[in-house]
């Protein structure tokens, strides 16, 4: 459970984002992976220095983060997000539409006891509260948002064994599990385009993390920074 701000009154996000001008923030980075061991890919760290250069030719003060948690919170992570699965009734015969993966996970949630999902609720209130006290040190935080580029369509079925799946996916997005379960706001931008010289061109992101509450202030960046490199007339291949 994470705490959610009350929409604004005067000064919304829609002018936030309008304005454009946040401020000077001390942005902290990290390219480390949390939810699994895995390099991040070449072009995905262009983009991470990309964006840290950007943000400091903006004015920003950019330093390196330390977010201090590790994989530990894949066994929260995955006990909640299975019981969040097993949750939502599914018809009987309606079960076999589902994807293997998302009856996978309904699976493996119903295997949960009421005190293991008591525990990771604990747990995940504790590391909520661990990455918010280290975020304080910092007003935004800075990761690339995949650790690889972007896959074809069926890349992650195509073994057809949904722990596969899944297994990819971890490999796939490392950064971004984390913020599920803290409640912080995220968005990513598609700072960075590949060269197109070994395969299609392809829009590469990076992540931007608030604070608890700090919806506006990450807009208004992110606006910033579209603004400075924008993308809105780019389009990736479609074949």
């Amino acid at each position: 459970p994470y705490p959610a701000p009350a929409p604004p009154t005067t000064d919304g996000y829609l002018s936030r984002a309008e304005r454009a001008q946040p401020g000077r923030l001390r942005v902290g980075r990290y390219a480390r992976p949390v939810l699994t061991d895995v390099a991040v890919e070449p072009e995905c760290m262009a983009g991470y220095e990309r964006a840290s250069e950007l943000l400091e030719e903006l004015g920003h003060e950019v330093v390196e983060f330390d977010v201090g948690v590790g994989q530990e919170f894949v066994s929260v992570f995955e006990t909640v997000w299975a019981v969040l699965a097993h949750s939502h009734p599914v018809w009987t015969d309606a079960e076999p539409l589902l994807t293997p993966l998302t009856r996978w996970w309904r699976a493996r949630g119903a295997a949960v006891s009421g005190p293991e999902l008591l525990a990771a609720m604990q747990n995940a209130t504790r590391l909520a509260r661990q990455v918010a006290a280290r975020h304080a040190e910092v007003d935004v935080v800075l990761t690339p948002t995949l650790s690889q580029l972007p896959r074809p369509v069926g890349w992650f079925t195509d073994g057809g064994d949904p722990a596969e799946d899944y297994e990819r996916q971890k490999r796939f997005t490392p950064f971004t599990a984390l913020y599920n379960i803290t409640g912080h706001p995220a968005l990513s931008l598609p700072l960075h385009w590949t060269d197109g010289v070994d395969g299609p061109v392809l829009p590469v992101g990076v992540q931007l993390v608030g604070p608890r509450g700090g919806d506006a202030l990450l807009l208004e960046l992110g606006a910033q920074l579209e603004a400075a490199a924008p993308w809105c007339d780019r389009r990736p291949p479609t074949g």
